[in-house]
């Protein structure tokens, strides 16, 4: 610790202990594109539902949990909070967040999360990676959350794209919809890419499978202390 070492003219080393607290941002997606079926759910559903049950799991680590939830401007806000009454705080917040028609505005969520989060904090984006009219206004929000923040952006596996790609062609228009299917699965990945390289860490895994991801993701940044 270079500041308490100036004021003692000793070297002092400083250790982070196994149960620091973390501030930690989770952002809801809750645009257009919240709407399509997720399983049993839509998305937006799928995206509560790990919201709330990831805040239970923060509280029982004393860490701190806000939300940030928007679409074409913000739908709820919660600074971050700790133990039952964060989690109420979201809880509140989730039960009143429907999907909207207009299209998400990432850049809308990350200003709200610079305003909000004045500490170096852990930002988990539950948004939609397969999205093409937003996704240049993504990169551009994480690249600027990413300089302060660590950032988590987290999405669905698209299984329809997925089961498109790899059909058999049974007519002359199969092969068409099949390139389609490749084209926008390799845009997804270079969305993915360009997201790692401006710092942020990228999960995308099915409805049953995301929750267990994000906590994961979590977990793990928590172990290397990068907060």
């Amino acid at each position: 610790d270079w500041k308490a070492s100036a004021r003692a003219r000793a070297l002092i080393s400083r250790e982070m202990s196994e149960d620091q607290h973390l501030e930690i941002v989770l952002i809801v997606d809750a645009g257009r594109m919240s709407s399509m079926r997720a399983g049993a759910l839509d998305r937006l559903g799928v995206y509560a539902n790990i919201t709330a049950r990831f805040a239970e799991h923060a509280i029982k680590l004393d860490d701190r949990i806000g939300l940030v939830a928007y679409a074409d401007r913000i739908l709820a806000l919660s600074p971050p909070g700790r133990g039952v009454v964060g989690v109420r705080r979201i809880r509140e917040a989730l039960e009143q967040l429907m999907t909207e028609r207009a299209e998400s505005q990432p850049m809308v969520a990350a200003r709200a999360v610079i305003r909000m989060a004045r500490s170096r904090s852990l930002v988990i984006w539950l948004t939609d990676l397969d999205e093409p009219s937003g996704t240049t206004e993504l990169q551009t929000a994480v690249r600027q959350l990413a300089l302060r923040h660590v950032v988590v952006c987290a999405g669905l596996d698209n299984a329809t794209l997925h089961a498109l790609r790899a059909r058999p062609a049974r007519n002359w228009r199969d092969p068409y919809i099949a390139l389609a299917a490749g084209a926008e699965a390799e845009r997804i990945r270079g969305l993915e890419t360009f997201l790692r390289g401006a710092g942020a860490l990228v999960v995308s895994a099915s409805a049953e499978r995301l929750e267990y991801a994000v906590i994961h993701a979590y977990q793990s940044q928590r172990r290397r202390r990068r907060i």
